[in-house]
């Protein structure tokens, strides 16, 4: 699922709708509502992380 795919279905509540509907097989629900969706930064790799830090100790010598 592309994020514009997720957002349009996030708006028209078609995710809402299908959550509702595998949750309630759980546990029953009359509403299910998503108050926030957000985008999280993720970190670096590792090898990008290592050659960030070799950069800079050479940049400063």
């Amino acid at each position: 699922m592309t994020y514009d795919e997720f957002i349009n279905d996030l708006i028209s509540h078609k995710m809402q709708a299908v959550m509702r509907e595998n949750l309630s097989s759980i546990y029953p629900l009359k509403v299910c509502e998503i108050r926030y969706a957000g985008i999280e930064q993720r970190e670096k790799p590792l090898e990008a992380n290592a050659e960030i830090k070799s950069e800079i100790k050479e940049e400063q010598k």
